[in-house]
């Protein structure tokens, strides 16, 4: 081949395009992709022992709190949550699915707003989430929230603060959720389409939710809990039948509790 024919190759300047990556990188970050990290953080004081790669201990004074990912898993498929939190001091559950947030487009040239508008997902996630009346007669099952459910929506760039605090983003309890899905005040979108953002919800913050999963102030009352202890026992074999096992029991309860 002619010498001449031959064009050179230009190659990129690669720490400018390793700025680009970086500073771009969390748009590519999936939902899956930020339950690892979230597994690893809680409070910004406690470093974990990871037990797995899907299990996490916290241990802070008297308190001990165990995490498990259950993304993909049995637990998720059945009761439409990612991520469990065990308080085993109190012996409570928190159940918690995860959604990523993205940015909406500014057409002032803005950053624009975190959002997610997915309906159809939340609505089949809520579906699988049993209703769950927590009537206590002791004080130990007094919850601020009957339902031990949550949607967290997660800021999509969340991961690119490294440090021990949750990810930054919204609680949102899954009762309310369920109200506002009906209700008609999440179509705030173009086109009065639906959306999910700061604006149109109620939420907890990390450090508010941090501060109540702590205080054993949000999620299962006794009979729940003793039901989760199955699941628990059981995840690493027929953790699907078990799982489903509880379901029913729970929506059992829920349909005796409406008469």
């Amino acid at each position: 081949v002619p010498r001449s024919s031959l064009r050179r190759r230009v190659v990129p300047d690669a720490e400018s395009l390793m700025e680009s990556v970086l500073a771009h990188a969390h748009r590519a970050d999936l939902e899956e992709d930020l339950l690892p990290e979230e597994l690893r953080r809680f409070d910004g004081l406690t470093e974990p022992q990871m037990y797995s790669a899907s299990t996490a201990v916290f241990r802070t004074g008297p308190i001990q709190l165990t995490v498990f990912n259950v993304n993909k898993k049995a637990f998720e498929v059945a009761l439409g949550v990612d991520l469990i939190y065990w308080d085993v001091t109190h012996d409570v559950f928190t159940l918690v699915q995860y959604k990523r947030m993205e940015r909406q487009s500014d057409p002032n040239g803005g950053p624009g707003r975190w959002v997610y508008r997915r309906r159809s997902e939340i609505a089949g996630q809520l579906s699988q989430m049993p209703q769950l009346m927590n009537r206590p007669e002791l004080s130990r099952d007094w919850r601020m929230t009957q339902s031990p459910f949550w949607f967290k929506f997660v800021q999509g760039d969340a991961a690119k603060e490294q440090d021990l605090h949750l990810l930054r983003g919204m609680y949102v309890p899954a009762d309310y959720l369920r109200l506002a899905m009906e209700d008609g005040s999440l179509m705030t979108g173009p086109h009065e389409g639906f959306r999910i953002d700061y604006d149109n919800v109620r939420y907890l913050d990390r450090g508010a939710f941090v501060r109540l999963v702590q205080q054993g102030l949000i999620g299962t009352a006794s009979k729940e809990s003793a039901d989760l202890h199955e699941v628990i026992a059981d995840l690493t074999s027929k953790g699907r039948s078990v799982v489903l096992a509880v379901k029913t029991r729970w929506m059992e309860r829920q349909q005796s509790s409406g008469d």
